[in-house]
């Protein structure tokens, strides 16, 4: 049985005009979303630790889609990162995760370059949210706390980030050149003209 929290999260995303739907194993999350993709599609995948430790990536390559992945692209100079940037606008799906959403059926994000919260506000194809029971909070408060005291530190420590948070756990709303928290972002209905999923996993996923 569903916990008050997750349904009425479910049905706030609904109203704001996600498709949301909630899954208990890993095996029909993965199913549903490749029947949504189809084989010939590109999918852009950003940097998210809950998409890889699903294995979308390779399911999806498998599959024969056209994944571009931030994470193992060919890009190495910054003119390279760019247009590797810029590709993942116009893939027919954006893959991503998500900081933590929110009981009202809002979306919160932070990010250090933008180019994850540019495609989950506007790229060419439909977007496609996984999101684990652990990123669900009640309020927009509690999506800050969340970001300053697990998302952002864990992914700095997992990173080798030189920031206070990658050493003690804790924001400390730092000014170092690597920090990466530098762009907020509140989605608080379905962008127009695209669909938008959000498939919330029962169990603990990325940061």
């Amino acid at each position: 049985m569903l916990s008050e929290l997750i349904q009425k999260t479910i049905e706030a995303l609904k109203n704001h005009g996600f498709v949301a739907e909630f899954f208990e194993e890993r095996e029909d999350l993965c199913d549903r979303i490749t029947k949504i993709v189809g084989c010939n599609a590109s999918v852009a995948i950003p940097g998210t630790v809950t998409v890889r430790e699903l294995g979308l990536n390779t399911l999806l390559k498998n599959k024969g889609c056209k994944v571009i992945d931030r994470w193992n692209g060919d890009a190495k100079t910054p003119e390279e990162k760019k247009k590797e940037i810029l590709q993942t606008l116009d893939a027919d799906f954006f893959l991503t995760s998500a900081n933590a959403v929110i009981a009202t059926g809002e979306i919160f994000n932070i990010d250090g370059v933008g180019n994850r919260v540019a495609g989950m506000s506007w790229s060419n194809g439909d977007i496609i949210y996984i999101v684990g029971v652990n990123k669900i909070v009640p309020a927009l408060q509690e999506a800050f706390e969340r970001l300053k005291n697990i998302a952002c530190p864990k992914n700095a420590k997992r990173l080798n980030m030189q920031t206070p948070c990658a050493l003690t756990g804790h924001c400390a709303d730092c000014n170092s050149p690597q920090r990466f928290c530098r762009v907020s972002q509140l989605i608080h209905r379905a962008p127009m003209d695209r669909k938008a999923y959000v498939f919330i996993m029962k169990e603990d996923l990325g940061y």
